[in-house]
Protein backbone atom coordinates (compact mmCIF):
# COMPACT_ATOMS: atom_id res chain seq x y z
CA UNK A 1 0.00 0.00 0.00
CA UNK A 2 2.82 2.37 0.83
CA UNK A 3 4.55 1.89 -2.50
CA UNK A 4 1.25 2.27 -4.36
CA UNK A 5 0.55 5.42 -2.35
CA UNK A 6 3.96 6.85 -3.29
CA UNK A 7 3.19 6.40 -7.01
CA UNK A 8 0.12 8.61 -6.59
CA UNK A 9 1.66 11.27 -4.34
CA UNK A 10 1.40 9.59 -0.93
CA UNK A 11 4.12 8.59 1.47
CA UNK A 12 5.15 6.15 4.14
CA UNK A 13 2.61 7.73 6.48
CA UNK A 14 -0.06 8.74 3.95
CA UNK A 15 -1.74 5.90 2.05
CA UNK A 16 -4.82 7.98 1.16
CA UNK A 17 -3.81 8.23 -2.54
CA UNK A 18 -3.54 4.42 -2.76
CA UNK A 19 -6.98 3.95 -1.22
CA UNK A 20 -8.47 6.51 -3.62
CA UNK A 21 -6.97 4.73 -6.64
CA UNK A 22 -8.10 1.32 -5.41
CA UNK A 23 -11.66 2.61 -4.98
CA UNK A 24 -11.64 3.58 -8.68
CA UNK A 25 -10.85 0.02 -9.79
CA UNK A 26 -12.75 -1.82 -7.06
CA UNK A 27 -15.82 -2.42 -9.28
CA UNK A 28 -13.58 -4.41 -11.66
CA UNK A 29 -12.14 -6.61 -8.89
CA UNK A 30 -13.85 -9.94 -8.26
CA UNK A 31 -12.44 -10.50 -4.76
CA UNK A 32 -10.02 -9.08 -2.21
CA UNK A 33 -7.96 -11.66 -0.36
CA UNK A 34 -5.65 -11.83 2.61
CA UNK A 35 -1.93 -11.91 1.76
CA UNK A 36 -1.56 -15.43 3.17
CA UNK A 37 -4.16 -16.79 0.72
CA UNK A 38 -2.60 -15.27 -2.41
CA UNK A 39 0.00 -17.97 -3.17
CA UNK A 40 -2.69 -20.67 -3.10
CA UNK A 41 -5.01 -18.64 -5.31
CA UNK A 42 -2.17 -18.02 -7.78
CA UNK A 43 -1.19 -21.70 -7.79
CA UNK A 44 -4.83 -22.64 -8.55
CA UNK A 45 -5.02 -20.13 -11.40
CA UNK A 46 -7.57 -17.96 -9.59
CA UNK A 47 -5.47 -14.81 -9.88
CA UNK A 48 -2.81 -13.66 -12.32
CA UNK A 49 -0.66 -11.31 -10.25
CA UNK A 50 0.16 -11.39 -6.56
CA UNK A 51 2.16 -9.31 -4.15
CA UNK A 52 4.53 -11.65 -2.35
CA UNK A 53 8.17 -12.16 -1.41
CA UNK A 54 11.19 -13.99 -2.78
CA UNK A 55 10.66 -16.89 -0.38
CA UNK A 56 7.15 -17.60 -1.67
CA UNK A 57 8.15 -17.24 -5.32
CA UNK A 58 11.03 -19.70 -4.86
CA UNK A 59 8.83 -22.16 -2.96
CA UNK A 60 6.15 -22.07 -5.67
CA UNK A 61 8.77 -22.49 -8.41
CA UNK A 62 10.12 -25.53 -6.54
CA UNK A 63 6.58 -26.97 -6.74
CA UNK A 64 6.48 -26.49 -10.51
CA UNK A 65 4.32 -23.36 -10.54
CA UNK A 66 4.96 -21.03 -13.50
CA UNK A 67 5.93 -17.91 -11.53
CA UNK A 68 8.70 -15.33 -11.61
CA UNK A 69 9.79 -12.65 -9.16
CA UNK A 70 9.05 -9.39 -10.98
CA UNK A 71 10.31 -6.01 -9.86
CA UNK A 72 8.10 -2.99 -10.62
CA UNK A 73 9.65 0.13 -12.10
CA UNK A 74 9.38 1.73 -8.66
CA UNK A 75 11.58 -1.04 -7.21
CA UNK A 76 11.13 -4.10 -5.04
CA UNK A 77 10.52 -3.75 -1.33
CA UNK A 78 12.66 -5.48 1.29
CA UNK A 79 11.34 -6.60 4.65
CA UNK A 80 13.97 -7.48 7.20
CA UNK A 81 13.59 -10.08 9.90
CA UNK A 82 15.53 -9.28 13.06
CA UNK A 83 16.59 -11.14 16.17
CA UNK A 84 16.39 -9.47 19.57
CA UNK A 85 17.39 -10.35 23.09
CA UNK A 86 14.68 -9.61 25.62
CA UNK A 87 15.49 -7.12 28.36
CA UNK A 88 16.27 -8.99 31.57
CA UNK A 89 17.25 -12.17 29.75
CA UNK A 90 18.48 -14.69 32.33
CA UNK A 91 21.05 -16.32 30.07
CA UNK A 92 22.36 -13.55 27.86
CA UNK A 93 25.55 -15.39 26.87
CA UNK A 94 23.54 -18.23 25.33
CA UNK A 95 21.22 -15.74 23.65
CA UNK A 96 24.23 -14.17 21.92
CA UNK A 97 25.54 -17.62 21.01
CA UNK A 98 22.17 -18.49 19.47
CA UNK A 99 22.21 -15.33 17.34
CA UNK A 100 25.78 -16.07 16.25
CA UNK A 101 24.74 -19.58 15.19
CA UNK A 102 21.67 -18.37 13.29
CA UNK A 103 23.61 -15.74 11.31
CA UNK A 104 26.59 -18.06 10.84
CA UNK A 105 27.49 -19.42 7.41
CA UNK A 106 26.28 -22.98 7.95
CA UNK A 107 22.77 -22.08 9.14
CA UNK A 108 22.36 -19.25 6.62
CA UNK A 109 23.38 -21.58 3.79
CA UNK A 110 20.92 -24.24 4.98
CA UNK A 111 18.07 -21.72 5.34
CA UNK A 112 18.40 -20.49 1.76
CA UNK A 113 17.61 -23.98 0.45
CA UNK A 114 14.22 -25.67 0.17
CA UNK A 115 11.94 -25.82 1.97
CA UNK A 116 12.88 -22.49 3.64
CA UNK A 117 14.16 -20.42 0.68
CA UNK A 118 15.28 -17.51 2.87
CA UNK A 119 17.64 -14.90 1.51
CA UNK A 120 20.79 -15.17 3.65
CA UNK A 121 21.91 -12.15 5.65
CA UNK A 122 25.48 -13.38 6.00
CA UNK A 123 27.48 -11.77 3.19
CA UNK A 124 29.91 -14.70 3.29
CA UNK A 125 27.20 -17.05 2.02
CA UNK A 126 26.89 -17.15 -1.78
CA UNK A 127 23.28 -16.93 -2.94
CA UNK A 128 21.77 -20.15 -4.21
CA UNK A 129 20.72 -20.51 -7.83
CA UNK A 130 17.05 -20.77 -6.86
CA UNK A 131 16.83 -17.26 -5.39
CA UNK A 132 15.56 -14.51 -7.70
CA UNK A 133 18.51 -12.19 -7.08
CA UNK A 134 22.14 -12.82 -7.93
CA UNK A 135 23.71 -10.94 -5.03
CA UNK A 136 22.88 -9.30 -1.73
CA UNK A 137 24.10 -6.06 -3.28
CA UNK A 138 20.95 -6.09 -5.45
CA UNK A 139 18.90 -5.78 -2.28
CA UNK A 140 20.61 -2.51 -1.37
CA UNK A 141 18.49 -0.87 -4.08
CA UNK A 142 15.22 -2.31 -2.69
CA UNK A 143 12.76 0.04 -1.02
CA UNK A 144 12.67 -0.11 2.77
CA UNK A 145 10.21 1.31 5.25
CA UNK A 146 10.49 2.91 8.66
CA UNK A 147 8.30 0.68 10.81
CA UNK A 148 8.51 3.09 13.75
CA UNK A 149 6.41 5.46 11.61
CA UNK A 150 4.17 2.77 10.10
CA UNK A 151 3.26 0.70 13.17
CA UNK A 152 1.22 3.42 14.93
CA UNK A 153 -0.88 3.80 11.75
CA UNK A 154 -1.00 0.20 10.52
CA UNK A 155 -3.97 -1.03 12.59
CA UNK A 156 -6.14 1.83 11.36
CA UNK A 157 -5.08 1.24 7.77
CA UNK A 158 -5.96 -2.44 7.96
CA UNK A 159 -9.31 -1.70 9.58
CA UNK A 160 -10.13 0.89 6.94
CA UNK A 161 -8.99 -1.31 4.06
CA UNK A 162 -11.11 -4.20 5.32
CA UNK A 163 -14.13 -1.92 5.76
CA UNK A 164 -13.84 -0.13 2.41
CA UNK A 165 -12.22 -2.67 0.07
CA UNK A 166 -12.95 -6.20 1.23
CA UNK A 167 -15.83 -7.93 -0.50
Amino acid sequence: MIELAKVFGGSETNIEPALAELKKVLPKIAAVSSPAALPGLFQQGQCDVIYTNTQTVTTLKDRGVDIEFAVPSTGATAFFTTLHIAKGCENIENAYKYIDIVVGRAVQDALQKAPYNFVPVNTGVPLGAGLPMKSLAEMSSFNTHDWSKINPLRGGWIERFNREMAK
